[in-house]
């Protein structure tokens, strides 16, 4: 397993060369294996059928006599159907010890939903489930797009009606378009380190600037284009990074004496460039595609003369007003009292009603509890629910440290009440659905996201002691106990 730099603030993810041995969030490269289903035949990715994507579902091993194998393969059976005919790719998990059950029902029909689910065994270390943080009391599906990138985990209760679930999935696949949100992603740069486009929101302009193979010389010299403007493109707060077609060895041989500063993306199987459409005649063609600090594709350069076309897009970034910190576009977002939030400092005041009604005021802990406001994207998500989960297990070590946990989400009141009431959640939920909060704290940079996840301690004096925005979230209860008995809150 690859381990986050700290200052990249990101969760634990796979390398892009790593098997399924990590587990995935969203945005990252889902790299599935060839697999083999109950009936000997080969499952692998299929490009030409998966237009829609790939939809992978896990079963819980945690089954009762309502949630047999059967019983759950039967209420998936008519979905899969209508998955394949929307493109979709289908693959159904099931745990190693529902194996030998499957395979002594042996019927044409179980046959054929062997077939049409394409079912596969997990193996005896759950590495499947492990690699999408599927809960073994739930079903998991995971939606990944055409391009390779996982992009949605919804989990429900097997004892729970899941058909709503399973309705819910739709084609998800993001679609590079001018003035419309970039496609987000998570891939390993050649030193290993991780590059978040999602990161960069609120706070940088991103120029993704696509090359050919640096074997080539004028695919080098458009990489090189951009060597020596790093001042200029620091000064309009932009980060330029290279996606190329080669290997993170081909890239140190042909590129490490060139004293290149900025990320460069190993990408030899051009899921980066698909994504991006940047690709003619099954190779990666020379392509930039400039992004503001709001995520949203502000130019797309087809047009790429490599000796120039650093200066080219700077050029580009003066025209669109990107050349400036202070644009008309982020403006209104500056003027909220984002970067309130400092360690060491009083905890900026709220006060809000939780999905009870109840009034949560900050001011009331003061002298009495610590508090641990914690940020999470969605209810009835995978990663939120293992995020909150890790909390709920630890209940009883928060309270004899004299600590409330308060969760916050931009779900209703509605929602945000029967995710709690699913997974058992105890703790307040707060519904920012106007994102007032989130914004306050720096967990959204403007009114349409939702809140990224973070977690806020703050102690009984209402003094920031911590804020994590590296949210590890199958152990984020454990983490946030440990840091607290560094700091010495209790």
């Amino acid at each position: 397993m690859v381990l986050a730099p700290k200052a990249h603030s990101l969760p634990t993810t796979p390398s892009i060369q790593s098997g399924v041995n990590s587990p995935m969030v969203e945005g990252a490269f889902a790299p599935l294996p060839p697999l083999v289903n109950l009936n000997g035949k080969a499952w692998k990715r299929d490009v030409e059928k998966e237009a829609a994507g790939i939809i992978v579902v896990i079963i819980g091993a945690s089954s009762t006599p309502q949630t047999t194998p059967a019983t759950i393969v039967a209420q998936l059976r008519e979905q899969a159907s209508q998955w394949k005919q929307q493109n979709f790719n289908v693959l159904t998990v099931i745990p190693a010890t529902f194996k030998p059950t499957i395979e002594q029902i042996n019927t044409p029909e179980v046959q054929s939903d062997i077939e049409l689910l394409n079912l596969v065994a997990d193996d005896s270390e759950e590495t499947l489930a492990k690699m999408f943080l599927a809960d073994s009391r739930a079903l998991t599906v995971a939606q990944i797009d055409s391009a390779g990138f996982l992009r949605q985990v919804v989990s429900v209760p097997l004892n729970r009606d899941f058909g709503t679930i399973l309705r819910s999935v739709k084609p998800l696949n993001p679609v590079l378009k001018l003035n419309e949100q970039a496609p987000d992603f998570l891939m390993i740069d050649s030193n290993g380190r991780f590059v978040n486009l999602a990161r960069y929101r609120g706070q940088k302009n991103v120029v993704l600037t696509f090359g050919g193979d640096v074997k080539g010389c004028s695919c080098s010299s458009q990489v090189l284009s951009f060597k020596g403007l790093e001042a200029n493109f620091a000064a309009s707060e932009t980060s330029v990074v290279a996606i190329l077609p080669n290997t993170s060895e081909e890239l140190e041989k042909h590129l490490a004496t060139q004293g290149i500063s900025y990320p460069m993306i190993p990408d030899p199987q051009s899921h980066l460039a698909s994504l991006y459409d940047a690709r003619l005649g099954g190779q990666t063609k020379p392509k930039s595609v400039i992004i503001d600090e709001d995520g949203i594709v502000r130019a797309i350069e087809d047009d790429v003369k490599v000796a120039t076309h650093g200066r080219d897009i700077l050029e580009k970034m003066k025209k669109l007003g990107l050349a400036q910190k202070n644009s008309s576009m982020v403006s209104s977002i500056a003027q909220l009292p984002i970067g309130a939030l400092a360690v060491g400092q009083a905890a900026p005041a709220f006060s809000m009603t939780d999905m009870n009604g109840q009034a949560r005021t900050l001011a009331d802990l003061k002298g009495q509890k610590n508090l641990l406001l914690t940020f999470f994207p969605k209810c009835f998500t995978g990663g939120c629910q293992n995020h909150l989960s890790s909390i709920r297990d630890r209940a009883a070590q928060f309270a004899a440290a004299n600590t409330e946990v308060w969760a916050v989400s931009i779900d209703s009141h509605d929602v945000q009440r029967d995710f709690a009431a699913m997974w058992k959640f105890e703790f307040p939920f707060l519904p920012d659905t106007g994102r007032n909060l989130s914004l306050l704290y720096g967990a959204a940079k403007n009114t349409e996201q939702f809140a990224d996840r973070m977690s806020v301690l703050i102690d009984k004096n209402g003094v920031v002691r911590w804020v994590d925005r590296n949210v590890q979230v199958g152990s984020h209860g454990e983490d946030v106990l440990k840091k607290m008995t560094e700091l010495g809150v209790n």
